[in-house]
């Protein structure tokens, strides 16, 4: 077998990517560009993703069987339309809370729906403008409903909350809270979370 077979069988393209992964090819090139695949182009231009970058990413997203130490990883995903609210998320998970690789983060709401099912997160964090783009307090009860969806602990962070929208919140569990985060009661309460998985997940 010469170089370029062994390169190939330790790589795929994007479309074989994409099957794995369970995600669109155009995500794989967004996930590429970002880092999260490692990537090369053949002399003809076509790329070729390394399989170890995808088993690991599968992994990420609990996309593979397995030993239950795989998982031992909390997925979260979060979500925010305003760059300041990004940061303030950003700044509560940076801190080595949980491992960075297990966190997704997303500016687009339609992407994040797009994705959020084969990320299978543990817990969602995201803006009042981002509820708003997906149709508002509504779309929890879709979110509930979804059968890998509905274990998910929400929080959402929002400038003020008026009684009937606190009740909604109650009713679909998302946790609100208000401006300004408090940056070290989430790190807390992801900190806590992550623990309790990986504890859950040892058993």
């Amino acid at each position: 077998m010469n170089i370029s077979e062994m390169l190939e069988e330790k790589c795929c393209g994007t479309t074989r990517a994409s099957k794995l992964l369970q995600v669109s090819v155009g995500t794989i090139h967004h996930m590429v560009e970002k880092g999260e695949l490692e990537s090369w182009r053949t002399a003809g231009g076509h790329r070729r993703i390394t399989l170890r970058s995808v088993r690991n990413c599968q992994l990420r997203r609990g996309l593979m069987g397995g030993a239950v130490t795989n998982y031992s990883r909390m997925n979260v995903v979060v979500l925010a339309s305003q760059p300041e609210n990004m940061m303030q998320f950003k700044s509560a998970l940076s801190a080595n809370v949980i491992p960075t690789s297990a966190v997704t983060y997303f500016t687009n709401p339609l992407q994040m729906v797009l994705e959020l099912q084969s990320l299978t997160p543990q817990l969602l964090l995201l803006d009042k403008d981002s509820l708003e783009a997906l149709g508002g307090i509504s779309w929890f009860s879709q979110f509930r409903s979804h059968e890998k969806l509905n274990h998910v602990l929400v929080v959402m962070l929002c400038d003020k909350v008026d009684v009937d929208e606190a009740s909604a919140m109650l009713i679909n569990k998302v946790n609100v809270v208000t401006q300004p985060l408090d940056v070290a009661w989430l790190m807390g309460y992801v900190n806590a979370l992550a623990t309790s998985w990986e504890l859950s997940c040892q058993i």
